[in-house]
């Protein structure tokens, strides 16, 4: 069977340039790309910075996807962290702590989905740390987890923000021979996803196991005069 994912750091619904939150706006982006399963960034679950309505409820109730959610960061609002929708049956989810540090929490939402050809397949959600060293720890941490958890001959897809300024994360995995990099099927000018409005850095990244890729691309998201986050989001298609 096909089905189609797409991962999007959101900023909190708040554009590039921090304009009042849109997530009716990216909800409806979102919408209209018809994907299967979507992992959210930077997404806030409890409240939003001007108000009291969930991100993750408003989205998923557009989209009419089942969701799951996984904090990060705490502050006076509320919080925000990581979200999975899905329109397949959710068999188990939760959110890995990657801390490296007592001052920044980080996790990675894990979720196993039931497929409608019976399948399994494992999604994690992963926003990574801002320096290298907390990168490459957090990065060992889930390959780890991989490794003890997911059945080899199951089919596994990590993606989302990974903040990967340098190089180094997907430099980590793609020596990992099982697990193969999405972004490599386009020209490397076409992998850039930050900043939304003239991408120079790839801090993006999709990688899979036990998947056949058919498409991926990077899309461009402007909303009319203002980017609706400052990633651009990345759209994939496979084969179970």
């Amino acid at each position: 069977m096909q089905f189609s994912l797409l991962s999007y750091n959101i900023r909190k619904g708040k554009g590039y340039r921090k304009s009042t939150p849109s997530i009716k706006d990216i909800a409806d982006y979102l919408q209209q790309t018809h994907c299967d399963i979507l992992f959210c960034q930077e997404i806030t679950e409890s409240t939003t910075d001007h108000g009291s309505e969930s991100q993750c409820c408003n989205i998923a109730h557009i989209l009419q996807m089942n969701h799951h959610y996984g904090p990060n960061a705490y502050h006076r609002q509320g919080n925000h962290g990581n979200a999975i929708f899905s329109k397949f049956e959710t068999e188990y989810h939760c959110n890995l702590n990657i801390s490296t540090s007592a001052l920044e929490y980080r996790g990675i939402l894990y979720a196993v989905v039931k497929m409608p050809n019976t399948k399994r397949l494992h999604l994690f959600n992963v926003h990574l740390g801002l320096t290298p060293g907390q990168r490459q720890k957090q990065m060992n941490l889930l390959l780890t987890y991989i490794n003890k958890v997911v059945p080899h001959d199951e089919p596994l897809i990590i993606a989302g923000d990974f903040n990967d300024f340098d190089g180094k994360v997907e430099k980590l995995i793609t020596e990992n021979k099982n697990l193969k990099n999405a972004m490599h099927a386009l020209p490397e000018k076409n992998r850039k996803t930050w900043p939304s409005y003239k991408p120079k850095f790839q801090l993006d990244h999709v990688f899979y196991h036990n998947l056949t890729l058919k498409e991926v691309k990077v899309f461009e998201n402007d909303a009319p005069g203002e980017s609706l986050s400052d990633h651009l989001p990345i759209y994939s298609v496979f084969l179970l």
